[in-house]
C-alpha cells in the first residue's frame, strides 16, 4: 500500500501544469518560413519536457523512500478545500464583475476563511476591518502596478 506525502502532491501539480503549458507550447506557430529554424515553441517545449522529466524522477525517488504518512488535520484540509474552492469561484466572477470587485471579494474571503479555520479567530470587527483594508490597499497596488506602471488592461 502506498501513502501520498506532500512533496508528491507538488510534484502532481507541477506535471500537470508542466503537461498543460506543454499542450499549449505545440499550439504555437512554427517558425517564418526560414529553413531550420525551430521556431517560437522549440524554447517552451524544451523546458516543459525538462520540467516533466525532472519532476518525474523525484516523484519516483520520494516514491521509492519510507517515511511518515501525510495527515492533515481537519482544520488545515478544509482551509485547503476552501482556498481551492475561492480560486476557481475568483477565476469564474473574475470575467463577470472585473478585476476589482473580484479581486476584493477574493482576498477578503481567503483572510477570513485562513484567520477562522487555522487560527481559530472568531467574530471581532478589528479582524474584519483588518481584513477589507487589507484587501481594498493589496488589490489597488495590484491594480497601479499593471495598470499604471506596466499600462496593461485588467479585466
Amino acid at each position: 500500500m502506498f501513502h501520498l506525502k506532500e512533496q508528491h502532491v507538488f510534484y502532481l501539480f507541477l506535471m500537470a501544469g508542466a503537461g498543460f503549458f506543454l499542450k499549449l507550447s505545440w499550439d504555437i506557430p512554427s517558425g517564418i518560413g526560414v529553413e531550420n529554424d525551430p521556431g517560437a515553441a522549440f524554447l517552451p517545449i524544451v523546458i516543459c519536457v525538462l520540467i516533466l522529466f525532472l519532476v518525474s524522477y523525484l516523484f519516483v525517488i520520494e516514491f521509492r523512500e519510507k517515511s511518515e504518512k501525510l495527515f492533515f488535520s481537519r482544520a488545515e484540509f478544509f482551509a485547503l478545500a476552501g482556498t481551492l474552492l475561492l480560486i476557481f469561484v475568483y477565476i469564474f466572477i473574475l470575467s463577470l464583475i472585473g478585476f476589482f470587485a473580484s479581486t476584493i471579494i477574493f482576498l477578503f474571503l481567503f483572510q477570513r476563511l485562513n484567520s477562522y479555520l487555522l487560527n481559530s479567530g472568531g467574530f471581532n470587527y478589528k479582524s474584519y476591518l483588518v481584513s477589507a483594508l487589507f484587501s481594498f490597499i493589496a488589490t489597488l497596488s495590484i491594480y497601479f502596478v499593471f495598470s499604471v506602471l506596466f499600462k496593461m488592461s485588467l479585466p
